[in-house]
């Protein structure tokens, strides 16, 4: 998946639809380095909330800058997550000790994130990784660490699992690594 422009294309856009929630979500991708950026609307225990964010990686496809905003009830929350040269999480400012073990990002509002890791790790078929993730729960932007494996099944499809919980979805993706199906939780628009 390392590819320049990510199969000759530069930019994408893409619209997803939640399935396990009430969500709409648009997201753009511009590689070299990879840049996401969304925003998109929720209920979230029948309340509506929204959200936005920008990740920018660097050309290894290594996270280095996360920024998000919420707004549900009323209540508005903004998150800075920065990865120094070091390796080190700091979240508006401040070192994150918790957090120096996650590789890459993964905002639980959105499937965008998940690119990161497909791109990131390049599996071949049949490979199995286990990654710590810097899991950012929404919309209240709470901060873990979550052990997680990806399995790429074959060109286009990957076997997401959360260690901690047990959870498993097998994720149909594009040329690009971009999340065309999530069964039960995200599917993309065409």
């Amino acid at each position: 998946m390392k590819t320049e422009g990510a199969g000759d294309v530069e930019h994408r856009e893409v619209l997803w639809q939640g399935q396990a929630f009430p969500t709409m979500e648009y997201a753009s991708f511009d590689w070299n380095p990879l840049v996401i950026a969304g925003h998109g609307v929720v209920l979230w225990e029948n309340v509506p909330a929204a959200f936005r964010y920008l990740i920018r990686t660097d050309r290894a496809g290594i996270s280095r800058t996360f920024d998000a905003w919420t707004a549900v009830g009323g209540r508005e929350r903004q998150a800075r997550l920065v990865r120094g040269e070091l390796g080190l999480w700091c979240r508006d400012g401040q070192v994150v000790d918790a957090l120096q073990k996650c590789e890459d990002l993964d905002f639980s509002l959105t499937p965008a994130t998940n690119t990161l890791a497909i791109r990131r790790l390049d599996l071949r078929p049949g490979e199995v990784v286990r990654v710590t993730a810097l899991w950012i729960t929404g919309p209240d932007l709470e901060l873990k660490p979550l052990e997680q494996q990806y399995e790429r099944i074959d060109a286009s499809t990957y076997r997401y699992t959360s260690l901690a919980s047990g959870f498993e979805a097998v994720l149909a993706v594009d040329d690009a690594g971009i999340v065309l199906d999530y069964p039960g939780v995200w599917r993309q628009m065409q």
